[in-house]
């Protein structure tokens, strides 16, 4: 618990290790992080057990004591969890969902990624 490993990584819990972490640097020097982790329940239900994961990434792991950027699931889509995707929930949160079934919603969530690079001026 709260021992970095080589690349500045640690938890305040238990160790926890997302599926993917995405590093971006802003300023050249200050590397920012997102969580992102797969899940594959198409359910209601098994998506919203599976926000678990985003909350628990997102308040436990830290790169030089700085939580990530955002801490996303990766699902299939559900037009009953979509809340959990949008922009303005994310925004507000730091956690959420992207959908991916097709093509179509792997270019989205690439755009989805680069919008949250943006905001942090890159």
């Amino acid at each position: 618990m709260d021992t970095e490993n080589r690349h500045g990584y640690s938890s305040i819990s238990r160790k926890r290790i997302p599926d993917l972490v995405l590093e971006f640097c802003s300023d050249g020097e200050n590397v920012e992080f997102i969580c992102l982790d797969s899940k594959y329940t198409s359910s209601k239900s098994g998506i919203l057990d599976s926000m678990a994961s985003a909350h628990i990434y997102h308040d436990s792991i830290k790169r030089n004591g700085e939580s990530p950027r955002r801490s996303l699931i990766l699902v299939p889509a559900n037009p009953s969890t979509e809340i959990l995707a949008s922009t303005n929930y994310i925004e507000n949160y730091y956690v959420g969902c992207l959908t991916l079934s097709n093509a179509v919603d792997a270019k989205s969530i690439v755009v989805s990624l680069m919008a949250v690079l943006e905001i942090v001026k890159i």
